[in-house]
């Protein structure tokens, strides 16, 4: 539950970061140095701002789809509310747009492409 809201949360904060003209490394080295820091977001982060090879998956957009679906099955069962019900759909827009067999890192490009749309 934790490792998939984090690599959420950090792709948002990469998102935002590129979509308000901020530098994207100066941003992920200053969220790593501070309080914000995660092993997910200097090890997904770190991926995010690569020009990732796709064939190099380390870990899939559909596997955090399914284990972010167990939590929130989980949690619904228990009827307790959860940031974890937010990630999971970020993780199934992923699947859904082609994007299952990908690293996880790439759902910041997912979260960035967004921005463009009105409200």
């Amino acid at each position: 539950m934790l490792c998939g809201i984090h690599i959420a949360a950090a792709a948002e904060a990469i998102a935002l970061a590129r979509a308000l003209g901020l530098d994207d490394r100066a941003t992920w080295e200053t969220l790593d140095a501070g309080a914000a820091s995660s092993f997910m977001l200097r090890d997904r982060g770190a991926r995010m701002l690569a020009d990732y090879d796709s064939d190099a998956v380390h870990s899939r957009v559909d596997i955090f789809a399914k284990d972010m679906g167990i939590v929130g099955q989980t949690s619904r069962a228990a009827n307790l509310p959860t940031l974890a019900a937010a990630a999971e759909q970020i993780y199934l827009l992923g699947v859904r747009q082609g994007m299952a067999s990908m690293d996880d890192s790439t759902i910041v490009d997912l979260i960035a492409a967004d921005r463009g749309r009105s409200s």
